[in-house]
């Protein structure tokens, strides 16, 4: 199939998809969707919680600050806790350690983790996500220590397989969360981390861990540097060995450049490389429902019955596609993966 008969498939997709231009979560939103439970807490400006809080974490030795954290987190929040700890001790670096910790047991989520913690209390609590996911049990031997790419390397080829985020949800997932991690322990080098998603050992995971590698860098980039962008297709022209992965998170501003006509951006993807064309539409999919894979996949995490829906209402020749993409879901394995990687 050529060019323009691909272009005409997928976008003739939409007509039978539901909600075809109704866009998916951002890649802040789909964490907070999944960090509910422990941020934006109704109590969280308290100050009668607050001041308790602040009682019990001020008596508690360092070794025994992690009960405090996770007695208070779902009713202050990580956000309302985090805001107490930076009034107390304005850079709170090694004191967040314990609650980076404590968020990332309850989460059982890297992504999202990483993403509760930002940059708060200077990085403390994010280095006590990382402590937590990649040295375990080890990190309580040596509280102060932070991990570094060389801790982690070891660790990338089982993390997802076995231990405590391979055991919290599927593999794929958790890849995508490693690749989060991986960016930030990288100083957000996207080349370095993309080189460590190889070490996960597989396809698959290599492109959820690259797709988690591009949602961080997406959604820690400072608004200037949004703006300043070499190009609307940046990072992906950049690196583009992962273009499903990348354009998962840039398709959406490719449609922005098209003032929102979702065709003009199809007809831009068009105009890729086989490899690159592949992710661009694939993007569109995941950003507005506009193709097959990206659109049902991304139904299926957020309304699966209208992936079911889709399906049925599909029928003809592309049916089997859809029912394939239905049952791999976000981050399943079972996907064409050599069609995914450059």
């Amino acid at each position: 199939m050529g060019r323009r008969g691909l272009g005409r498939l997928l976008l003739g997709l939409a007509l039978v998809l539901p909600a075809a231009v109704l866009a998916q979560p951002t890649a802040d939103e789909e964490h907070r969707r999944r960090s509910a439970e422990i941020v934006e807490r109704p109590q969280r400006f308290d100050r009668e919680l607050r001041r308790r809080f602040a009682g019990a974490w001020a008596v508690a030795a360092p070794a025994r600050a992690r009960p405090v954290f996770e007695r208070y987190l779902p009713t202050l929040g990580a956000d309302g806790i985090l805001d107490v700890l930076e009034s107390m001790v304005p850079h709170c670096h090694g004191e967040a350690h314990a609650l980076g910790k404590a968020i990332y047991a309850r989460l059982r989520d890297v992504g999202s983790a990483v993403q509760v913690c930002g940059r708060r209390c200077t990085s403390g609590c994010l280095h006590g996500v990382l402590s937590e996911v990649f040295l375990g049990e080890s990190a309580s031997a040596a509280p102060g220590r932070h991990v570094t790419l060389e801790d982690v390397r070891p660790a990338l080829r089982t993390i997802c397989r076995e231990g405590a985020a391979g055991g919290a949800y599927e593999p794929g997932n958790c890849a995508h969360g490693v690749g989060h991690a991986v960016l930030v322990l990288a100083g957000y080098d996207i080349g370095k981390a993309l080189a460590h998603c190889h070490v996960l050992g597989s396809k698959p995971l290599a492109h959820y861990c690259a797709s988690g590698v591009f949602m961080e860098h997406e959604s820690s980039l400072p608004p200037h540097q949004q703006a300043g962008r070499p190009s609307v297709h940046h990072p992906c022209d950049a690196h583009p060995e992962f273009p499903v992965a990348c354009y998962t998170y840039r398709a959406r501003d490719v449609v922005r450049r098209s003032q929102g006509a979702v065709a003009a951006a199809a007809r831009e993807c068009a105009s890729f490389d086989p490899a690159a064309r592949r992710g661009c539409f694939y993007g569109l999919g995941r950003a507005y429902r506009t193709a097959l894979g990206g659109a049902v996949e991304a139904l299926v995490e957020y309304e699966p019955q209208r992936a079911d829906a889709a399906c049925r209402q599909l029928g003809g020749p592309h049916e089997p596609a859809c029912w394939r993409a239905r049952r791999a879901g976000m981050y399943g394995l079972d996907k064409p993966f050599h069609l995914y990687h450059r």
